[in-house]
């Protein structure tokens, strides 16, 4: 397969628990790839309708926002397994 593919595998990888259902494993996927064409459909529209700039500091919010969340998501996870 291509691209996409080589980025769920690593992915699922990295954060699928062992054993975990067939269900679990076939939504994740289905959310992962959701979540690429998503962001791919913005890029597509930044490229298309905003000037240089103005997408470079779109660009950065995004990488900024999903850096926070997987940030605050981690300390989440590490403050339930403390507990």
């Amino acid at each position: 397969m291509g691209l996409v593919n080589e980025l769920w595998e690593e992915f699922s990888a990295d954060v699928m628990p062992e054993g975990a259902p067939d269900i679990q494993k076939s939504e994740m996927r289905k959310a992962f790839y959701a979540g690429a064409l998503s962001v791919i459909k913005k890029f597509e529209w930044i490229c298309d309708e905003v000037q240089e700039d103005a997408a470079e500091k779109i660009y950065d919010e995004m990488i900024g926002e999903m850096m926070t969340f997987f940030r605050e998501a981690v300390e989440y996870e590490d403050q339930a397994i403390r507990n």
